[in-house]
């Protein structure tokens, strides 16, 4: 008899965040202060303006795979 089986593993994928700041360094501190999206259906449609943001293509590997108990 089959049985399923959940996997969890860990992707990283490409996110990207718009600032407006007098000098680089303020800008990196900036982003660096900007919280991660959400995942959803239209995610692809976020502005990065003020947020980290991804256009829906999960482009990592899964890594770190492990069967959940």
């Amino acid at each position: 008899m089959k049985k399923k089986y959940r996997f969890s593993a860990e992707v990283t994928i490409s996110v990207w965040t718009e600032v407006e700041a007098e000098s680089e360094e303020e800008a990196r501190d900036i982003a660096l202060g900007n919280p991660m999206m959400d995942l959803c259906g239209y995610c692809s449609q976020m502005q990065p303006d003020g947020l980290w943001v991804t256009n829906g293509d999960l482009d990592g590997e899964p890594q770190n795979v492990k069967l959940d108990s």
